[in-house]
């Protein structure tokens, strides 16, 4: 029988999940996304335009200004750090937390409920998008808040939280567009249309969301019409007459689907399938088992309909974002919450069965794969003491807790082992590869001044975050342009170019190299010690003079 996760058990579990998080805030910013857009909030502060948005003074129109706004404050709290930027995304996951625990006991059992949140905050990609911050935890957390209250208004009916649910809505759609609206109310309707709630459908009340979602986002959308849509002369992403509001509300989302949007990759339909069952690890085999449970069931007629919103639900926006033409793993974290529930649904269900063989058998599994990968990661990158004696205390606990059938926490402690790999081991070996903090390091040291550097033909919004400053992008004629004085100008370039400037009457004063790689194309000869160097590139700052 199911008994409620032991207290000790719980603190200790919320205790290591606690760390991977704080570990996670205190990375470094890896270029491209998380450190352009901590980069957009410096410069947010710096220039105090909270309402219009630029990167390195040129209009940005991409992404919704929320992890911009929430990173300008906490840098006003505590200063232009790595930390401060990744603050607010961790605080609204651990307030998620709550509302998860919430919206699972308003459908199930207190066991049920506990094993959501120990599911969801010991899953790998969890721990992955609270470390590489970029907007999808801001939105995931949101959407599920506004779920929450959302269920909670068809329950009770109460107008305050309705008011709530479509607040949260509107910082949904505030920190990545459209998406914010219409995944909360996928699982709404479906759940009101499963269950043939047609009062609960055509309340007037309903009203009240888009009226409370507008009303949200007026400052974002007055910051669009004012930065484009008066402004058609302006070339923005390449494009004449843009307009910011038509981007938002149509081209950064459902043009993806029909094409219009400028982001494409050649990825199959079944790619974010894929990145769903690897980001859920290690509750990867429970999930696929939960889902031909409910299929099998489905097709008998023998299920129930109150849970049919969480499957359909999520398999209709699984599907949605598996349309786009520019994928990647991290769309999927808007799932992980609604995916953890039906995970600890099932993990009941099988202990209910005493499904013990397959449980012990899941975990054996999960643990070789945990084990195996940290020994892999160990042989590529040499492990910190204080990392790799966490890691391996956690791993044996794990194993104790299979010995002692407590399948639950033996799973969650492995996802926490992954989550302390990445987080403490991992991304800091990694930072000895990028360029990012290591040129500001370099520039500081060698006591360069930031504002004497350009950068060609390459570019890092990390080494702008750590330098504070904002770095000016040159083409290939302005560089060899006579025009454009060098003297005691310090150009970040491939070492590559630098023969190729040779040619064009410039003559190398001096430069400072590092050996970089770029963490996009990550592959099996970079990851192998042996033949790292052969795919490291080398990237520099040049210093040239012009021959008379």
């Amino acid at each position: 029988m199911n008994t409620i996760i032991q207290k000790t058990d719980f603190f200790l579990l919320s205790f290591l999940i606690l760390l991977v998080l704080i570990a996670g805030a205190f990375t470094v910013l890896i270029d491209v996304d998380s450190a352009q857009y901590a980069a957009i909030s410096m410069e947010m502060i710096k220039t105090y335009t909270f309402l219009e948005v630029y990167q390195v003074g040129i209009d940005y129109l991409d992404k919704p200004p929320l992890l911009f706004w929430l990173g300008a404050i906490f840098y006003g709290i505590f200063g232009i750090e790595a930390f401060a930027f990744k603050l607010p995304t961790i605080l609204f996951t651990l307030i998620s937390f709550y509302y998860l625990y919430k919206l699972s006991l308003s459908f199930f059992n207190k066991w049920i409920a506990c094993c959501t949140i120990l599911v969801y905050a010991s899953t790998l990609g969890l721990f992955w998008i609270n470390s590489d911050v970029k907007t999808d935890s801001l939105v995931t957390s949101c959407i599920l808040i506004s779920v929450y209250f959302l269920f909670a208004y068809v329950q009770k009916s109460t107008i305050t939280t309705l008011i709530i649910g479509s607040a949260f809505i509107g910082l949904a759609l505030m920190s990545k567009g459209p998406m914010g609206l219409v995944f909360p109310l996928t699982y709404i309707g479906f759940h009101l249309l499963i269950t043939k709630n047609w009062n609960g459908i055509f309340k007037f009340s309903w009203l009240i969301l888009p009226i409370t979602a507008a009303l949200v986002i007026s400052p974002m959308l007055f910051g669009l019409y004012n930065q484009f849509d008066l402004h058609p002369e302006k070339i923005v992403n390449g494009k004449e007459q843009v307009s910011g509001l038509r981007f938002f509300f149509w081209e950064q989302s459902f043009g993806r689907i029909t094409g219009e949007n400028k982001y494409k990759n050649e990825t199959s339909f079944f790619f974010l399938f894929h990145c769903l069952f690897l980001l859920i690890i290690p509750y990867s085999l429970i999930l696929f088992s939960a889902l031909y449970n409910w299929f099998k069931d489905l097709t008998k007629n023998n299920s129930d309909q109150n849970t049919h919103w969480l499957y359909v639900g999520s398999v209709v926006i699984l599907c949605a974002l598996s349309l786009s033409t520019y994928k990647i793993p991290h769309y999927t974290s808007v799932l992980f919450p609604f995916c953890s529930i039906i995970i600890a649904k099932h993990l009941y269900y099988l202990t209910e069965k005493d499904s013990s063989k397959f449980l012990v058998f899941n975990n054996l599994l999960m643990l070789t794969i945990v084990v195996s990968l940290i020994s892999l990661s160990f042989y590529c990158f040499n492990p910190n003491l204080f990392a790799a004696t966490i890691i391996t205390f956690v791993i044996i606990l794990s194993i104790y807790n299979i010995s002692k059938h407590k399948q639950i926490i033996s799973l969650a402690l492995c996802g926490i082992a992954l989550g302390l790999l990445f987080n403490m081991h991992i991304i800091p070996s990694l930072h000895d590869y990028t360029p990012g903090k290591r040129f500001a390091e370099l520039v500081q040291s060698k006591n360069i001044d930031p504002y004497s550097i350009y950068y060609f033909n390459r570019e890092s919004h990390a080494m702008e975050f750590y330098l504070q400053t904002r770095i000016q992008r040159l083409t290939w004629n302005e560089l060899i342009s006579k025009n454009l004085p060098i003297k005691d100008k310090w150009i970040y370039l491939e070492e590559s170019a630098i023969e190729a400037l040779k040619y064009q009457d410039m003559e190398l004063v001096k430069k400072e190299c590092l050996s970089v790689y770029d963490l996009n194309r990550i592959n099996l000869k970079f990851l192998i010690p042996k033949t790292r160097e052969d795919e490291l590139d080398t990237y520099c700052l040049a210093m040239f003079s012009r021959k008379k």
